[in-house]
């Protein structure tokens, strides 16, 4: 499906004409595209594939059929359950359908690769998935130095958003049949080289998998909905324009637009058998010595942010802000990380190391996350020095060692501890074995939190999973909590099509002065 060439989307236009009252005479066939759009309960329930090792949940069944209409139909679409119900499996079920014909109408002889398009992290998983749930499935992993672009022989092309940024020129001429972008967030930036490249990729059907279709501003949700359904939404300059009009029914027009090719379930309405998941955001003091760096530190960070917005363009200064405020969140998690001869204990590493004693002696498992490796590097001799052992993952681990990491320590043969990077470890993952995870230090968009902390909280879990936020009292960390509510308020407008989704995109010279009181 190509901008300029969208005859199937035209029915969105006919039916918000019959809305107005406009009487429009259809062909049977495009009455029943429309019946089934308006009436999710109607599409027609498709037969499983044959092969597929699983047993799917009603709404992973619900989510294979409506899949399978979307392709059927040549529409795109985005899944965006929650973290943790089977995205990769009900994506799995629709390529294994396809393989059997029990979807499209394809012969043998017609039937072209389908690719699958992930961050290098989850190359391994989504292996893993493949071979577990469809093994009749054959996969051309198209990674590493030496990588062969015919795809003739193979039913399923694995491979990442920056080899295809790499290798677009060869890529774009290959035709096939579908195409999954898998935590499609990767591309949320309209402008970015990745993202230009994964929009000039060719295929039948298109389809974005991601728990968090919105984190930061309207824009990114528009740039994953224009990837699978191109045009949909119109230029882009056009719809950021309606955004951030006054008007909210300008926007909410076209959000609801893409109401039929969005489809999200969340844990608490569809697995009653999810054990529950508790949250607790824990304050800490700093230390005499930690609050004193913090005060001076404050006053050299605020000179620069409103020297920074006198004297520099709004997109520069935000970006010098965000540097300058850094040195204050480090200085939370703990002074060592902006002064080498620190000798003071972090207060967070205390409090971890004493709740995780307590954890370890009744026999649970933990996952502990931080943005900054560099914390995680001060960390790693503190917990040798406690004896409490772990495993670490972060951006530097290489691939084939991320996947004998998780195995060890699903399997139960590993440490109990999983030290993680919130970029790395926090999507893709199935760690269920940790019934506790830390985060010891709070990000802006709570999505990004919420999607690591279920790598514990998702399907195969069977204890309650506790999740506790370690917060310094007083800091830059209890402001940064009340700006992510305003961030969850517009991802709810986004998904729920409530008013005012355009509006508190991104953060603001107020919003840094806040940070500052």
């Amino acid at each position: 499906m190509c901008k300029r060439d969208l005859p199937r989307l035209r029915i969105l236009d006919w039916i918000a004409l019959r809305k107005q009252g406009v009487t429009i005479k259809l062909a049977p066939e495009d009455e029943a595209v429309i019946e089934r759009l308006l009436n999710f309960e109607r599409i027609e329930r498709k037969k499983l594939p044959e092969n597929l090792n699983a047993e799917l949940r009603p709404y992973q069944r619900e989510g294979y059929d409506w899949l399978a209409f979307l392709y059927e139909h040549r529409f795109g679409g985005c899944l965006a359950d929650d973290m943790g119900l089977g995205k990769t499996l009900q994506a799995i079920s629709l390529l294994a359908g396809l393989r059997e014909g029990v979807i499209g109408s394809r012969t043998p002889d017609e039937r072209r690769p389908h690719l699958i398009v992930v961050p290098p992290s989850l190359l391994f998983n989504w292996e893993h998935e493949i071979d577990k749930f469809a093994p009749n499935l054959k996969v051309c992993l198209y990674a590493g130095t030496n990588r062969q672009a015919d795809f003739s022989a193979w039913d399923i092309v694995l491979t990442t958003y920056g080899i295809v940024r790499r290798d677009i020129e060869t890529m774009k001429d290959v035709a096939f049949d579908a195409i999954i972008f898998d935590e499609a967030q990767t591309v949320k930036n309209i402008h970015a080289g990745m993202t230009a490249a994964a929009r000039r990729l060719t295929a039948s059907f298109k389809l974005a998998l991601t728990g968090t279709p919105l984190e930061n501003h309207i824009g990114e949700y528009y740039s994953i909905i224009d990837l699978s359904l191109p045009g949909l939404l119109g230029e882009y300059d056009e719809f950021r324009s309606r955004a951030r009009s006054d008007s909210p029914d300008a926007l909410n027009t076209a959000l609801a637009r893409t109401r039929p090719f969005v489809l999200r379930r969340t844990k608490d309405k569809v697995l009653k058998d999810l054990p529950p998941k508790t949250e607790t955001d824990v304050y800490l003091e700093l230390t005499e010595d930690q609050k004193a760096l913090y005060t001076r530190t404050v006053e050299d960070v605020r000179g620069t942010v409103n020297d920074a917005y006198r004297n520099r363009t709004q997109a520069q200064a935000g970006i010098i802000a965000l540097a300058a405020i850094l040195k204050l969140r480090q200085i939370c998690v703990s002074p060592r990380l902006v002064a080498k001869d620190w000798k003071t204990a972090s207060p967070k590493t205390g409090f971890l190391i004493d709740n995780l004693r307590e954890l370890l002696d009744e026999g649970h498992s933990a996952l502990v996350f931080s943005q900054f490796t560099s914390f995680l590097d001060v960390l790693e001799p503190d917990l040798r020095d406690a004896e409490i052992g772990y495993l670490r993952l972060d951006g530097s681990t290489p691939v084939v060692k991320r996947k004998t990491l998780v195995q060890k320590f699903q399997s139960g043969d590993g440490p109990p501890v999983f030290l993680l990077s919130l970029k790395a470890g926090g999507k893709g993952l199935n760690l269920t074995r940790a019934s506790y995870v830390f985060h010891l230090d709070p990000w802006w968009n709570p999505a990004v939190e919420d999607q690591a902390s279920d790598r514990a909280h998702r399907i195969g879990q069977t204890q309650s999973v506790t999740i506790t936020r370690v917060l310094m009292r007083h800091t830059i960390e209890e402001k940064m909590m009340e700006l992510k509510r305003k961030k969850l308020a517009l991802y709810k407008a986004v998904m729920e099509g409530a008013e005012g989704a355009g509006k508190g995109s991104s953060i603001t010279k107020e919003d840094f002065e806040f940070l500052l009181e």
